[in-house]
């Protein structure tokens, strides 16, 4: 009686853990949808996401190129804002500027004022070349 018992109740439990064929074939196909279906979506996001990102970095080079730009201007100028003085030899440099220059003086300014632009020109050169 009892092996019987064990037999049926073995029985039993093997019918109720086999999977009914068309049942389980219906929901492993409605998984593999939806695991399709979540790839395509992760799919889709990452590409967005790349394409964002390389919008951005573009987007950040032609700024950069800009702000550089607005940079070097400035420095420029007071480079040749600079130029029209004169400048002490010891620390902290002092900038100065006579009221009435003497000639030697003026052909000073103008030296340093050639200087300055020509510094200027061979940056400006350097940053179109580089661009």
């Amino acid at each position: 009686e009892k092996q019987r018992s064990k037999r049926l109740f073995g029985a039993l439990l093997g019918n109720l853990n086999q999977p009914r064929d068309r049942t389980s074939t219906r929901r492993q196909e409605i998984e593999a949808r939806r695991k399709a279906e979540l790839q395509r979506q992760d799919d889709e996001r990452l590409e967005d996401k790349q394409r964002r990102l390389e919008s951005l970095a573009e987007h950040r080079r032609r700024k950069q190129w800009d702000v550089d730009e607005d940079n070097m201007r400035f420095r420029h100028k007071s480079m040749l804002d600079a130029a029209n003085f004169f400048m002490t030899s010891a620390e902290p440099k002092i900038m100065y500027r006579p009221w009435e220059l003497r000639p030697d003086e003026e052909d000073r300014v103008e030296q340093q004022l050639e200087e300055a632009q020509k510094q200027v020109d061979e940056e400006v050169d350097l940053f179109e070349a580089r661009r």
